[in-house]
């Protein structure tokens, strides 16, 4: 009887290794008096780059496999979620300004114009469409999160504080004719949900991660779009290109080099 129950002690263990983990580990709390500096940063992650395909795949839920874009969705939809609005220019982070369900019904549900050869039952020659936006849409992601520096465990540490999808607009003719930015959500109240939600690893299914420890162990790649600043300005608004590129890195190195420069001095 004792080598059944240390058996079943044991299949128990390994079921819950192998499992994804649906609990999270809450950030430790960092006193404001600890906070020797502090950078607010926005980053724009390209879901076409291969490190960031984890966020984007599957298109269409699969043997329990949900994009990101699905997974916050799910969660709004049920309530477990909550998403808030961009503001009448889309550049409102916020988070200040909750959807209803029927803000989002409207947000997710795109409508468009058909011109058609033949006329309808009203005579008309314009049809008007209505489809729901798909994750397939959705190939961006802005995030925003904090870099602090706590001085009483002597070290850099990041969080991200909110994220919001992204969509493309195409013509007729498969040209890209903009992006919208759909809604924000805050990663603290998602994170239940996040980490509930098991990510597809290419190439091996024994390692169980889940889209929580995406964010938390950064395991994707965004350039820098924005820093804190007076102005309140994004980096787009005076640079453009390989400018704005080599700006977004200038940013990057900034905060790395911070850590460094303390201990050196």
């Amino acid at each position: 009887m004792k080598g059944l129950t240390i058996c079943i002690i044991l299949l128990s263990t390994i079921s819950t290794v192998n499992s994804t983990a649906q609990y999270y580990v809450n950030n430790y709390h960092i006193r404001q008096a600890d906070v020797m500096w502090r950078m607010r940063v926005w980053r724009q992650i390209d879901l076409r780059q291969k490190i960031n395909h984890p966020l984007y795949f599957p298109i269409e839920k699969s043997q329990g496999y949900s994009s990101l874009f699905d997974v916050l969705i799910s969660g709004i939809r049920s309530g477990s979620i909550t998403a808030y609005g961009t503001g009448p220019l889309g550049n409102d982070d916020e988070m200040s300004t909750q959807l209803s369900r029927a803000d989002i019904q409207s947000i997710t549900h795109k409508v468009d114009s058909v011109w058609t050869p033949k006329l309808d039952s009203s005579g008309h020659d314009l049809v008007i469409v209505q489809d729901s936006i798909t994750s397939e849409q959705i190939i961006r992601y802005e995030i925003k999160e904090d870099w602090i520096f706590d001085k009483n465990r002597s070290q850099m540490t990041v969080r991200v504080i909110g994220i919001a999808p992204i969509m493309e607009h195409f013509t007729e003719d498969g040209i890209s004719r903009g992006y919208t930015k759909l809604f924000w959500i805050d990663i603290k109240d998602a994170r239940s949900s996040l980490a509930a939600a098991p990510v597809f690893i290419r190439h091996n299914d024994n390692r169980a991660l889940n889209y929580d420890d995406i964010f938390v162990k950064r395991f994707f790649d965004g350039q820098v779009i924005k820093v804190s600043n007076v102005y309140n300005r994004p980096i787009g608004s005076y640079a453009s290109g390989v400018d704005a590129l080599l700006e977004g890195e200038a940013a990057e190195e900034l905060i790395l080099n911070f850590e460094s420069d303390l201990w050196s001095n």
